[in-house]
């Protein structure tokens, strides 16, 4: 990324310098369709790739991708390619096709889509509350669409 332009992600600083020095590592801001969504996503990685599973990162509830720190992405990214991205009609990411169904289901179908239209095979996952349990339901969907999953940052609720 390492520019100024509108909408783009900063990390929650306020030192807009400092943030797009921070996030240079995240590389452009990219968009793919998928499931009537139009997605905002970063994928990169830092340094020579040893762990060839992605990481997929889901945040929670109202979350956006902007709220994973720069130093934890830095610290996911150091030898393995990761994913963040905006949810359906949250952030940067609009909604194409407006949704009818309960939200956890509708984001666990369109973040499958999402997976599928990035190519990512059987991608390792971390879920962040809300991510959590969506992590969980698309595994209960399809098992064979996800890597490891890891529920450390889960929060179980009525989603």
């Amino acid at each position: 990324m390492g520019h100024s332009q509108p909408g783009t992600l900063t990390c929650a600083t306020t030192d807009r310098a400092a943030a797009n020095e921070s996030i240079a590592f995240l590389g452009p801001l990219r968009h793919v369709t998928a499931a009537g969504v139009d997605f905002a996503y970063h994928r990169f990685h830092i340094g020579e790739v040893k762990e060839k599973t992605p990481l997929v990162l889901l945040m929670g509830f109202g979350g956006t991708m902007s709220e994973w720190t720069p130093q934890l992405l830095r610290m996911l990214a150091g030898g393995r390619e990761v994913v963040i991205f905006d949810y359906m009609a949250q952030g940067l990411s609009k909604e194409v096709v407006p949704s009818t169904g309960p939200i956890a289901l509708d984001l666990v179908t369109t973040t499958l889509s999402f997976l599928e239209a990035l190519r990512l095979h059987r991608p390792n996952v971390l879920g962040w509350s809300l991510g959590g349990s969506v992590a969980l339901l698309m595994l209960s969907r399809g098992p064979q669409a996800l890597g490891k999953l890891d529920p450390s940052f889960l929060t179980l609720s009525a989603y």
